[in-house]
């Protein structure tokens, strides 16, 4: 992990631990089904012209749950608190407390994520300061906020009050941006250019192996980070996602084809101890290491060239969808005229140029418009907060009891009109039910908070199934 990348998540994860300043054991908790066993919340974001509508009633709003009506039995509008100092903000004091705050419905649940792979230094130097003040404007005196990247898990992220870490961090940390550098690649990067070396044969095979490498690595990151908001809250989560965009290429048959070797014979090296040159001046492997290095690297040229991203980009969508968590992609960049860095590999044509950077920010626009959130392109980030203050703004909370009482684990659709004419309204677009396993489970769990334990201990005791729940780690002075 590159020096700069590895601060950033050495503070995220540092977070945890000052985001709860008393060592104390957090009680046992109930897995959280949406909506418990038959019953669902949901909030809705009314506006009109741009501008939050705050006098509507319980009566002004109608529900259908697989296009079934629903009886409202709850209601209420949230009013978010407006911005204080940082000073006059509060610590949540246990890793309990911190889950509490995020379970609110009246708490606002922000997520800022540096998509180090896909975003070039210059970005990142330009992001520090408007990303800054964009968090002290937005995130209010009851909201969370934290910070993840593709390099540490969603559970290690440490959800606080305070943004001016936030920015303390980025303005230290500037240079976290990776795409198009010369000497920050992982080391498994390094062996697949090493496998396919820009000759001969295996000419222009690293550049897309490595691209798909790094769309899986954000793909795998984004979907832990969902199911982990998923888990936290039903109120919708935003997350303020710093990237310049992604190709989501579909399956390549040419590139998971079989290197034509001259003369039958494979004379590529398999890493940097094994490389060899015959008499005759060629490229070639002298050790078995090499050799098997080089299997190494042509399982996973299969895997990546067969890999649907597209497919796999479209299925992260729906499960944000689900998730209630909305993405606001911004490409820090501002003006873009192209994409591909200068240097250090062969940049492609203009044509084949144009073409790719038109993918990554259609991408990105496709992500925040399924997701229910805006997309900051070709402008800088000032210019997107009006948008971005309307839409994390006041909201209405409402809460039912499904006619469904079926136990399914199924999804179901989520309707919701408004009477009043000309108002926009914005909730999510459905929920996974429970299934009768997960319930039996859910009544089954001892309700006693737990005993002081290892943390061996404690891993050796998490269960299995469908929801991941969020590990935190407490560390206290001696033995």
């Amino acid at each position: 992990m590159p020096s700069s990348s590895r601060r950033l998540a050495v503070f995220a994860l540092a977070l945890l631990f000052s985001a709860v300043p008393r060592a104390q054991q957090a009680p046992a908790q109930e897995p959280r089904f949406r909506g418990g066993t038959n019953q669902v919340r949901l909030d809705v974001y009314a506006t009109k012209d741009g501008v939050a509508v705050t006098d509507l009633t319980v009566a002004d709003f109608e529900v259908l749950e697989d296009n079934a009506p629903q009886s409202v039995s709850s209601f209420e509008f949230v009013k978010a608190r407006g911005v204080v100092p940082d000073s006059a903000r509060v610590e949540p004091n246990t890793v309990a407390e911190s889950r509490e705050r995020a379970a609110r419905p009246d708490a606002r649940l922000f997520v800022l994520f540096l998509d180090t792979l896909h975003v070039q230094i210059e970005g990142s130097y330009h992001a520090q300061n408007p990303v800054a003040a964009l968090l002290d404007r937005v995130v209010g005196e009851d909201d969370l906020v934290g910070v993840m990247t593709p390099e540490i898990t969603a559970r290690n992220i440490a959800f606080s009050p305070r943004t001016s870490s936030v920015g303390r961090m980025l303005a230290a940390n500037w240079t976290w941006g990776e795409r198009g550098a010369v000497n920050v690649r992982d080391p498994r990067d390094r062996e697949i250019e090493q496998c396919y070396p820009d000759i001969g044969p295996t000419l222009g095979l690293a550049k897309p192996l490595l691209e798909r490498r790094g769309e899986q690595r954000l793909l795998d990151s984004l979907e832990d980070l969902i199911r982990h908001l998923e888990g936290l809250r039903e109120e919708r989560s935003f997350v303020l996602l710093l990237s310049e965009g992604w190709l989501m290429p579909e399956p390549d048959h040419i590139l998971g084809a079989p290197i034509k070797w001259p003369n039958g014979t494979r004379t590529v090296p398999g890493g940097p101890d094994d490389l060899g040159v015959t008499s005759d001046g060629k490229l070639t492997i002298r050790s078995e290491g090499g050799a098997r290095g080089f299997e190494s690297c042509e399982r996973e040229r299969g895997l990546l060239a067969n890999q649907d991203f597209a497919m796999a980009f479209e299925q992260l969508m729906r499960r944000a969808n689900r998730a209630n968590v909305s993405f606001y992609p911004i490409d820090p960049r501002g003006l873009v005229v192209s994409d591909d860095p200068i240097g250090p590999g062969r940049p492609a044509g203009p044509v084949a140029d144009s073409m790719r950077l038109g993918r990554r920010q259609a991408n990105l626009r496709q992500l925040a418009e399924e997701t229910d959130g805006a997309v900051v392109l070709n402008t800088n980030l000032e210019k997107a907060l009006p948008r971005l203050l309307n839409d994390v703004g006041s909201y209405y909370l409402l809460g039912y009891v499904s006619t469904n009482q079926k136990l399914d684990g199924r999804y179901r659709k989520l309707t919701v009109r408004v009477k009043r004419p000309g108002l926009e309204l914005r909730a999510r677009p459905g929920y996974l039910a429970p299934s009768a396993a997960e319930v039996t489970a859910a009544q089954t769990l001892p309700k006693t908070k737990s005993a002081p334990t290892t943390v061996g201990q404690a891993l050796s005791r998490l269960p299995t199934g469908r929801r991941v729940a969020p590990i935190y780690v407490q560390a206290t002075g001696g033995a």
